[in-house]
């Protein structure tokens, strides 16, 4: 696939994946909503011979025909990106999106949510990744905006949420 400016969005994957481009769905009342989507960042882990896989893409975008804009980006075990809040990455987490981005049709940022997925270490081969916490931004016309946030507390053992606090409106 290429970009506006006819460059790869995913020059480092070694193979071609068929992904959906688009969808559309049909309500039965007339009403359809289509909705259609692009992927940049597909990356491949290589640790050695045995331990290596497609790592997903490092950000996606959903475009619906309402005029919204979603911005997802994904851990993938490439490197870390902290100018977007990512955190601590690691190939335990691939596909869980650190950070999504919502822009109305006048391409204006309306929501931000930046989520930290850590993990605890259960064996050498093993780990338990869960959401430690999310922060949600949601942005006035004015340009302020409304802050929330959510911190979980989980049992490592069996995976059961223990906790979840909750800050802001």
């Amino acid at each position: 696939l290429l970009d506006e400016s006819n460059n790869l969005l995913n020059p480092k994957l070694p193979f071609t994946i068929d992904l959906v481009e688009s969808l559309e769905v049909d309500d039965g009342f007339s009403n359809k909503n289509k909705s259609e989507y692009s992927y940049g960042g597909g990356a491949y882990y290589y640790k050695d011979s045995r331990n290596r896989e497609f790592a997903l893409f490092g950000n996606s975008l959903k475009k619906d025909n309402f005029g919204l804009s979603k911005i997802f980006h994904h851990q993938q075990e490439n490197s870390n990106d902290s100018s977007r809040a990512e955190y601590q990455d690691h190939i335990s987490k691939k596909g869980n999106h650190y950070r999504t981005e919502i822009y109305d049709s006048n391409n204006k940022l309306y929501k931000t949510t930046i989520n930290a997925w850590d993990k605890i270490e259960l064996d050498s081969k093993r780990n338990f990744v869960f959401l430690a916490k999310s922060v949600e931004m949601t942005y006035e016309s004015n340009g302020n905006h409304k802050d929330k946030a959510e911190t979980y507390l989980y049992d490592p053992t069996n995976g059961n949420l223990i906790e979840k606090q909750e800050w802001g409106q």
